[in-house]
């Protein structure tokens, strides 16, 4: 029923009440805070966008098969591929409405649940760390890869937020699907790895 609601353009009272308070209260086009905000959010949002995480995923497979990490490579390009097409279901399915609450600071066209920004940042950059933080030597660098790639990704879907084209409840479902999705990828390719080398000592 919640979903339903959700789906059909209703929101939390939480959802609006954020969207304004990162606007100015008397000129609700402009974001509250320093005026070097708005170029930072629009940054951000961009580096979470299709084409330079398809760019980052991309480069990412061609490094990682040079450097002999041939699965790793096609596990990243698989998992962003797949969560793409995840993303697009959602969206199709439900076809949530943008919010109106704020002036947009960006262009936009799909359906607003889940964010894609949030839901693909995640993803990528997620399913990268975790193909990277195989090769660390040590726990802590792995840790660090990977925290990396959540505050990345934090960044992102927070930037959609603030250009005002999603919702928390848009940006959470999003942050949640993207990292579950990585997980989801990683243990498949950690499956098929051991499942490979028995294979190998089996014959």
């Amino acid at each position: 029923m919640a979903l339903a609601a959700l789906t059909a353009g209703g929101r939390p009272a939480f959802d609006e009440a954020a969207l304004r308070a990162l606007r100015q209260r008397d000129w609700p086009g402009s974001l509250a805070g320093p005026e070097w905000l708005a170029t930072a959010v629009d940054a951000v949002s961009l580096a979470g966008g299709l084409l330079p995480l398809a760019i980052l995923t991309v480069s990412a497979l061609g490094l990682l098969r040079l450097a002999g990490h041939r699965l790793a490579g096609w596990w990243v390009l698989l998992s962003g591929a797949g969560g793409f097409v995840l993303e697009e279901s959602f969206k199709r399915a439900l076809n949530r409405p943008r919010p109106a609450v704020v002036p947009h600071l960006a262009m936009v066209a799909s359906a607003s649940f889940p964010s894609g920004h949030a839901m693909m940042s995640a993803i990528v950059f997620l399913t990268l760390a975790l193909a990277l933080a195989r090769l660390a030597s040590t726990r802590a660098k792995r840790a660090a890869i990977i925290a990396a790639a959540a505050v990345a990704s934090i960044a992102v879907g927070s930037a959609r937020l603030f250009q005002g084209v999603h919702t928390p409840t848009d940006v959470l479902a999003g942050w949640s699907l993207g990292a579950g999705w990585a997980m989801a990828a990683w243990l498949a390719a950690r499956w098929f790895a051991k499942r490979q080398v028995a294979k190998g000592q089996g014959d």
